[in-house]
């Protein structure tokens, strides 16, 4: 009676309270967004957007000239004759039709696709913390059920080795134990080291949080809301808003290419000085681009742009089917694991420790032998263990549906 109330006292989740210092699952994911390098670098592409954007509704910059012309070169004298000048010219260039409103929306665009590229690389982030946390979880829970599994072996072989001392055991049961025990001493070192690699991958995205000691409860997901609604919200994630910018980016691109058929223009003032004996000088020109072959600039600059305007809608498209595709595969993770949890908890559990209990009984009335006690002790151990299992499977599923819907995850 004794080994029995050991065994099945040994068996029960370990679930200590959680301290104010524990690193939970929604602490990662938060803190991966702080002072996270990737973030921080998407932010100052956003800021030059913006200065770009500024600028490049700007005219250009005007050209100031200075030149010389009709030096004689017998004398090289800048006096002699009438038709030597010094002169100083101001340029300024104008470009034609609509371009500079256009490179101004198109640095618009730019920057908005950056900042929706931003939110998709924060949700992202996000994610990846939560799920480098669960690879933590996982194995750290597990070594709670192996020391309690432990600690139930060390109360048997101690039982049974005042039972062989008084000829009422065998040696071979003891020696059994001890072997038993051995096999959950090499599962605690696998575990262990799953453990360490979990958390070298956590500090990824946490840094030195990462050290902190884990939280042994999950967080409490509310159920996600159904496929088809999830599907249609899809439209609005930023991995899609930043393709969807991709393509208004696009559409002026061609809009830009259009208006290369209005040629710029640029206007010149001039001031020539000559010798003290004539008179100076001022002058005025106007130049205009002559797009005199469109055919083979123009219009293939246009087409061409037409056609990458075509392959930023496929990029949508493409990038939609395949979160699509995603969202579905996360929800189904989500339902079959519910239901496995439902089943394990339901069936899978208690039968397995009702299993101990008639195992025991049946080894203290000489019914079975040991063996039928060790079936027994590692069959719980193993549906305790599909049961973290399917729960840390159903809390990386709603980190994913929680990806793809763009909502917070729930403390």
């Amino acid at each position: 009676m004794f080994i029995r109330i050991v065994l099945i006292t040994g068996l029960t989740v370990f679930a200590p309270f959680a301290v104010a210092d524990q690193l939970r699952l929604d602490d990662a994911m938060n803190l991966a967004a702080v002072n996270q390098p990737l973030l921080a670098g998407q932010r100052a592409l956003i800021d030059a957007d913006r200065q770009a954007e500024v600028a490049d509704r700007q005219l250009p910059d005007p050209k100031l000239k200075l030149g010389v012309s009709n030096v004689p070169v017998d004398t090289y004298s800048l006096t002699q004759d009438g038709m030597t000048q010094r002169t100083v010219s101001i340029e300024q260039s104008f470009p034609g039709g609509n371009k500079r409103e256009l490179r101004g929306q198109l640095a618009q665009s730019e920057t908005e696709q950056s900042k929706a590229d931003l939110a998709a690389s924060t949700l992202d982030v996000k994610r990846a913390a939560g799920l480098a946390w669960l690879d933590l979880y996982y194995p750290l829970q597990a070594l709670h059920l192996l020391h309690e599994q432990q600690h139930a072996y060390q109360q048997q072989i101690a039982a049974a080795r005042i039972s062989y001392r008084a000829n009422k055991g065998s040696q071979a049961e003891v020696l059994g134990l001890q072997n038993g025990l051995n096999q959950l001493l090499d599962k605690e070192l696998e575990f262990k080291a799953q453990a360490e690699r979990a958390r070298a991958l956590l500090a990824r995205w946490i840094g030195a949080e990462a050290k902190r000691e884990l939280a042994n409860q999950l967080p409490n997901y509310p159920p996600p809301a159904t496929l088809s609604r999830l599907d249609a919200q899809l439209g609005q994630h930023p991995e899609i808003r930043k393709l969807d910018q991709a393509i208004v980016s696009a559409k002026t691109d061609v809009a830009l290419a259009r208006e290369a058929s209005k040629p710029d223009w640029s206007v010149e003032l001039g001031y020539s000085k000559r010798g003290p004996a004539y008179a100076d000088m001022v002058s005025a020109q106007i130049a205009v681009d002559l797009p005199v072959f469109p055919g083979n600039r123009q219009d293939r600059t246009s087409a061409a742009r037409q056609f990458l305007l075509s392959k930023a809608r496929y990029q949508r498209e493409d990038r939609l089917r395949s979160m699509q595709a995603d969202l579905a595969a996360a929800y189904a993770e989500w339902q079959a694991a519910t239901s496995r949890i439902a089943l394990l908890q339901k069936s899978t559990v208690p039968d397995a420790a009702q299993r101990i209990s008639a195992a025991l009984i049946d080894y203290g009335t000489s019914a079975s032998g040991m063996g039928d006690v060790f079936e027994a002790h590692h069959a719980m151990l193993d549906a305790n263990l599909q049961l973290l299992a399917q729960r840390v499977a159903q809390a990386r599923a709603r980190v994913q549906l929680s990806y793809f819907s763009g909502e917070e995850n729930s403390k």
